[in-house]
């Protein structure tokens, strides 16, 4: 592992039990066990440390959902399949999720908004993409990405809630609810 990547990891670790306003760069570069320069060689700022560990999540995302999905790129199949994988992705990493949801008061909820736009824009993007990808017209796609982006992210509090215990249980309601939407798997 890099210093570049120990420093990413650490962050994240620290993002996601405290929050990204209650880090600072000094927990990071002590929890991480490197100087200072070190730290800020590689990242200067807070906000760019943010995005990079962001950008990890995505690409660890991103690349179970290539491990895991199913049908040729383009299909129902593979749409649902893909997302299924990110599902269990975020299920099984539910605790690095925290650090998106960890806010002090509702002027701290649109500095998060503001933070983490481009992220929230990528992800929403991909979801269109891959749904017009199925044949859905592009702007019924619209609506039906941003529905699906919320089925993904009421994994935290469904699961820290308690009222999600069961992953293969909500795996089978996120399947069905995607088939209904975007009809039977088997049609393309």
């Amino acid at each position: 592992m890099t210093t570049k990547e120990k420093i990413i990891k650490t962050a994240l670790e620290l993002f996601s039990q405290h929050g990204f306003e209650n880090v600072s760069m000094d927990m990071i570069k002590d929890a991480a066990k490197i100087a200072k320069g070190t730290l800020y060689y590689h990242f200067t700022s807070k906000d760019a440390l943010f995005n990079a560990a962001c950008d990890e999540m995505v690409r660890c995302i991103t690349q179970s959902v290539i491990d895991n999905a199913s049908g040729t790129l383009g299909s129902k199949e593979h749409f649902v399949s893909g997302f299924l994988a990110a599902l269990d992705y975020l299920w099984d990493n539910k605790d690095k999720l925290r650090m998106f949801f960890i806010v002090k008061s509702p002027s701290n909820l649109r500095d998060f908004h503001k933070t983490h736009k481009n992220l929230l824009r990528s992800v929403v993007s991909s979801l269109h993409e891959g749904i017009v990808l199925i044949g859905i017209e592009r702007e019924r796609a619209g609506y039906y990405a941003s529905l699906i982006f919320s089925l993904l992210m009421s994994i935290f509090p469904g699961t820290m809630s308690g009222l999600y215990k069961d992953k293969e249980i909500y795996k089978s309601i996120v399947k069905e609810i995607l088939n209904n939407m975007i009809g039977d798997i088997n049609e393309k």
